[in-house]
């Protein structure tokens, strides 16, 4: 014995579902709360309606890699005669996307060789961190030390002691 509908009670049920997708609200507009940026030599300068997506924070990888810095002040430690992007920076904290902006510190490409160097860049984040607020840039809503952890890595004690200074 099984429940059998007319056509009648169909056609109710179609007209409410059909109404009631239309009175339902997108929900992509806010489905980005942010986007994550890997400052290169070939993508210095992010632009983009991001906003449009919701996002309004911007997670930057880092100031730093390689020995590659992407703002324009010297950075203590940092080798002479390192390529200087031209990141406007201004321009991205006045960004709708970027309200809140946390900036990666020093890092490197490879994995492998930014754990073995994680106390070194610890030292060179510190001097980054103060460079940035020397150049009068704007202030961060934090920061953000681009070492990843994952339970393949041993070195706890290395990155409490890069942290530590942060």
């Amino acid at each position: 014995m099984g429940w059998r509908a007319g056509p009648r009670a169909a056609w109710l049920l179609a007209a409410l579902l059909l109404c009631g997708c239309q009175t339902a609200q997108p929900r992509c507009a806010s489905a980005v709360a942010g986007i994550v940026w890997q400052p290169s030599l070939q993508q210095v300068d992010p632009k983009g309606r991001w906003e449009q997506l919701g996002a309004r924070q911007l997670l930057v990888q880092w100031l730093e890699v390689d020995d590659v810095r992407f703002f324009a002040a010297q950075a203590p430690g940092a080798a002479d005669g390192a390529a200087m992007p031209a990141t406007n920076w201004r321009r991205i904290f006045g960004e709708p996307w970027a309200r809140q902006v946390i900036l990666g510190l020093a890092g490197r490409n490879s994995e492998q060789q930014a754990r073995r160097q994680v106390v070194e860049l610890g030292q060179r984040s510190r001097a980054l961190a103060q460079a940035w607020r020397h150049a009068g840039l704007p202030d961060p809503a934090g920061w953000y030390f681009p070492v990843e952890v994952d339970p393949t890595w041993n070195g706890g004690e290395a990155l409490a002691a890069a942290l530590a200074g942060l």
